[in-house]
This record gives structure tokens, C-alpha cells and sequence, in this order.
């Protein structure tokens, strides 16, 4: 009986809210209209934020942000012998089996965990900044189903034929690590995810690491590195994406991308963004004393 009395004094509230537009006409409708849409977008912006990444996001990026993607440079220099290399998300899914692989500690979960976190913005990036050719194209595919199939230690070093004698010095022997990392991609059909392992595989042995700690602190700069290159471009890939909408699409754009700005705004300290090229979108995130947005072309 209760909850009938609260039903119909929510019912009132609704017949008076209503009733009083009627005696202020078209003004008050379109106020009334205004004020609803702010507190919409206020309750979807809160939720969004309570989505935001958690607290091993954050200590993971503050690790490395004073490196500037040193480490990712490096692999790029490596890979463009053949031709220019761009990190995907296939990149950072193999880096999460990779991190598997080599521990039997909960290093690899950690990975796949941030990574999981943080999927709907790289993938946003990804498709709105990389789709330019058929391969990327097809990358984005494959990472979305390595991120589907079975990825408990088990089934990786079944899939990459690593023995049970083998797996147990792999958190101990760093040379039986660089040995097993040499053959990983051998187990694999020849792809583009054999190809990008390969890459990605042959840079770390390359490092010539003396310890297994030594390793995971590169396979983990190296995964944030390249975290870090989505996160920065995401101001561009929403300018583009409201640039390319047509006026149709534009409210469901601004939503999608007030969803990604909330989910990341608590890495805000830890990512250099960079912004689209002649444009004053800066505008949009600095504010004066007085409430009034700043030019800060002219700062």
C-alpha cells in the first residue's frame, strides 16, 4: 500500500510540474526542456565516472609517465627495418598473454585487467585515427577474438607448446624465459599475429635482460607505452568523430564521447593529451574565476 501512496505522490509532482508550463507558454517548455537535458547529462556523466578505471590503472601509469614512451620508440625503431609499425590492440592483447606466459604470479592478470579497463577508449582510437588500411583493419578483429578465446596460464602454454618442466622455471631462469619467448611465434600459424608476436617477442630478447623482475618491468613499460599512445589521441579522435557525424548522428556522438572523457578523466594526471592541430578545443576544458571560459590562444 505503501509503495501505491509514493506511485501516485510521484504521479501529482508530474501533473504539477506539467501544469505550470501551461500558463508560461513556449518559454517555460522550452526551460523546462533544458533543464531535464542538463540532468540527463549530469546523471550519465556520473555514471560514466563511477566506470572509470581503478586504482592498478592509475599506479601502473604513474609508474612510467615521466618516461615519455621511451621504450615503444625503441620497438618502433626495430620494427621499421621492414616497414612503419603502429601498436594496436592486438600489440597490447599479445602482451597480455605474453605476461602470462612468463609468470605464474598474478603479473599477467594485472595486464589483462588494466587492459579490459581501458578497451573502449583504445578501440575508439583505433578506429577513429588507425583504420586507414585493410591490415589495421583486420588487427582490431583479431584482438577482439584473442580477447574472447581462453587465456588461463594453461591453455596459453598449451597453445604455444611450452611443457609443464619448462612453465615451472619460467618465474626463476630468465634464460629458459628468453629461450621460450624464441619460439612462441613457432607455434603459431603464419599471420599477422604471428608476425606482430614476432615483432614484439624478438624486441624484448633483444633487451638482453639479467633477471625475470627486469622483464616484467619491460614487458610492463613497454604495455604502458603503448596505453599511453591511445589515451593521448583520444581529444583527437573525438574531434574527428564530430567532425565525420552528420546531424543525425551528433547527439549520440556527444554521448559516446562524454562516456570515454568520464571513464578517463581520473588518468587525466598521468597522460599528455594532444589536441587537434588549429583548433581552440582547449577552450572547452579551461574556465576562469567568474564561470568564463578562457582563450588560451592568447595565454
Amino acid at each position: 500500500m505503501a509503495w501505491k501512496m509514493r506511485s501516485e505522490e510521484r504521479n501529482m509532482d508530474e501533473i504539477e510540474e506539467f501544469s505550470h508550463l501551461i500558463h508560461e507558454g513556449e518559454q517555460g517548455l522550452e526551460g523546462w526542456i533544458l533543464r531535464n537535458c542538463v540532468a540527463n547529462m549530469k546523471r550519465w556523466m556520473e555514471l560514466n565516472k563511477n566506470d572509470s578505471p581503478n586504482h592498478s590503472t592509475k599506479q601502473l601509469l604513474s609508474k612510467y609517465c615521466s618516461l615519455d614512451g621511451t621504450l615503444l620508440a625503441n620497438l618502433k625503431d626495430l620494427a621499421n627495418a621492414n616497414k612503419a609499425y603502429e601498436a594496436s590492440s592486438l600489440s597490447m592483447v599479445l602482451l597480455t598473454k605474453i605476461a602470462t606466459v612468463c609468470s605464474d604470479s598474478a603479473f599477467g592478470a594485472s595486464l589483462t585487467t588494466v587492459f579490459s579497463e581501458t578497451y573502449e577508449v583504445i578501440h575508439f582510437v583505433e578506429r577513429k585515427m588507425r583504420f586507414t588500411s585493410f591490415e589495421n583493419k583486420r588487427k582490431y578483429v583479431l584482438a577482439k577474438a584473442a580477447m574472447e578465446e581462453p587465456s588461463s596460464r594453461d591453455d596459453l602454454l598449451e597453445v604455444f607448446n611450452i611443457s609443464d618442466t619448462e612453465a615451472s622455471q619460467l618465474n626463476v631462469d630468465i634464460h629458459q624465459v628468453t629461450n621460450v619467448l624464441g619460439r612462441m611465434k613457432d607455434a603459431l600459424p603464419a599471420d599477422l599475429v604471428q608476425q606482430e608476436l614476432g615483432i614484439i617477442t624478438d624486441f624484448i630478447r633483444r633487451r638482453d635482460h639479467i633477471s625475470i623482475q627486469e622483464l616484467h618491468d619491460c614487458i610492463e613499460h613497454l604495455f604502458v607505452d603503448m596505453l599511453n599512445e591511445f589515451l593521448t589521441q583520444l581529444p583527437n579522435a573525438i574531434y574527428k568523430e564530430f567532425t565525420e557525424s552528420s546531424p543525425e548522428d551528433y547527439e549520440k556522438a556527444l554521448r559516446f564521447s562524454l562516456k570515454l572523457l568520464c571513464k578517463v578523466e581520473s588518468l587525466e594526471a598521468f597522460v599528455h593529451w594532444s589536441y587537434p592541430i588549429g583548433t581552440n578545443i582547449t577552450n572547452l576544458i579551461t574556465s576562469g574565476s567568474n564561470g568564463e571560459l578562457i582563450d588560451t590562444t592568447q595565454v
